[in-house]
């Protein structure tokens, strides 16, 4: 199911057989470097002359490009001197300014306007239930009026049996009246749940994925990273001692506890990480260690071998959010990546044509997405998603997606590899990353982030 095309039905390809990272790396196509591509590996480079020629040789539509990518302008401030920023400023088309603050005032008002309407046509009808059950208590109560003046005559003939009636009918029409309020009541409850309650719950869990931008989001996580962080580095070093024990990993690059083997190069198995420290408080890889699985595992993709500790203790110093707590923020596995000389820029805007040209400039990638734009609650998850062509086209596999193989009520099981036993693998075989990145979750994904990143014998090119 693309993401942007909401269908319920989905189309499944057959499963491609899982590869070793060498031969993803033997597979990948070195496209003609784009002027974007000789932009970012001079920015790494701190070249600014590098960077006027790249700019000054671009096309009108790559200026524009480069332009609207807040990552590659972030670094640019980093990465040049002034006068070579200035140079580089020359090239570049403005770009139209956007108020986040208005953007989300408007998502404000709208949201409040919609359950105040639904608020409003609740209390109408709660006026006309009252106004009902009012207009029922007066004939019930002329009814017992009318009652007791009967009442006056029997008296005189039969005292105990009238005076007995009257009672009786006082009690049912008391009855009667209970009854009627408890019904309204409870009617009026449910129709507040159903059209003004639930409404508003599910417009407040939607708002920030429908609301904020992406931007947004990058830069409260990068606020979150350097703010709200109190690990020592005594710590991160003991967290380092101890998980390098916990992990186990031999020269090789295989690991027990992380599943890795000579058939299974990425991990998978999130879930089963509880005992591998990252954070403090609630944190550990279990809990939020996507972004470090997803950063070993583009590492592994691109032929490196990487140790899970380091990557640990490099995130707890650089880019953990709320202590570990809340992840890590997208804009330091940027940073990460860039700092270690790889070639790689951050999407934070999507369309089905900028997807297909970034994964066409790209080896691998890593994606952090909602899992269900209708519904904060079920969190944010960072996948790294890999690319093999062997078949001749590329195909894509999505990593750590929370995905059983023995699992048969997972809509995305026609792209699982069917293993026997309870295990977490890959889901592959997707011919595109636009469909890769719907399937991260079972829910309805929405993207906020997509980091492009070649291998440094592409990035060398």
């Amino acid at each position: 199911m693309s993401i942007f095309d909401k269908q319920n039905q989905r189309e499944k390809t057959s499963a491609a057989p899982e590869k070793q990272a060498a031969e993803r790396v033997a597979g990948a196509v070195a496209a003609p470097k784009t002027a974007e591509m000789e932009f970012s590996e001079a920015l790494i480079s701190k070249s600014g002359s590098a960077a006027v020629a790249a700019l000054e040789k671009a096309q009108p539509e790559e200026r524009r490009s480069i332009a609207a990518n807040s990552a590659l302008m972030s670094t640019m401030k980093q990465s040049l001197d002034k006068k070579s920023r200035k140079a580089c400023e020359k090239f570049l088309p403005v770009k139209p300014s956007r108020n986040p603050l208005a953007s989300l005032w408007g998502g404000l008002k709208d949201k409040a306007s919609n359950v105040l309407s639904d608020a409003s046509d609740w209390l109408d009808g709660a006026k006309d239930s009252a106004s009902d059950l009012i207009s029922g208590a007066k004939d019930s109560a002329a009814d017992l009026l009318s009652g007791a003046q009967g009442a006056v005559s029997g008296l005189l003939t039969d005292p105990k049996g009238t005076v007995s009636d009257f009672l009786n009918g006082a009690k049912d029409t008391a009855t009667d009246l209970w009854n009627g309020a408890k019904e309204t009541a409870t009617g009026l409850y449910n129709d507040a749940k159903e059209n003004v309650i639930d409404p508003a719950v599910d417009s407040a869990k939607a708002f920030i994925p429908q609301n904020v931008s992406n931007e947004v989001v990058v830069g409260a996580y990068d606020l979150m990273s350097r703010f709200t962080n109190t690990m020592s580095d005594k710590d991160i070093e003991q967290h380092r001692s101890d998980n390098a024990k916990t992990i186990g990993m031999d020269d090789a690059g295989n690991s027990a506890i992380l599943n890795l083997d000579k058939d299974h190069q990425f991990i998978e198995n999130q879930n089963d990480l509880e005992d591998i420290a990252y954070g403090k408080g609630l944190s550990n890889m279990s809990y939020s260690g996507c972004e470090i699985i997803a950063t070993f595992n583009a590492l592994r993709a691109v032929g490196e071998n990487p140790k899970l500790e380091d990557l640990i203790a490099d995130y707890e110093k650089n880019g953990m959010a709320l202590n570990g707590q809340f992840g890590t923020a997208p804009g330091a596995i940027l940073r990460f990546f860039q700092k270690e000389g790889f070639a790689c820029e951050m999407l934070t805007e999507f369309s089905p044509e900028s997807l297909v040209e970034f994964s066409r400039k790209y080896q691998t990638f890593i994606a952090t997405v909602y899992n269900d734009e209708n519904d904060i609650t079920n969190m944010i998850h960072t996948v790294s998603i890999t690319k093999d062509n062997a078949s001749g086209s590329d195909q894509f596999a999505v990593h750590n997606a929370y995905a059983y193989s023995n699992n048969a009520s997972d809509p995305r099981r026609a792209h699982m590899k069917v293993t026997s036993g309870k295990q977490w693998v890959a889901l592959e075989g997707y011919a595109s990353i636009e469909d890769a990145i719907a399937d991260i979750s079972k829910s309805s994904v929405k993207p906020i982030t997509l980091i492009g990143i070649n291998g440094k014998q592409l990035s060398d090119k």
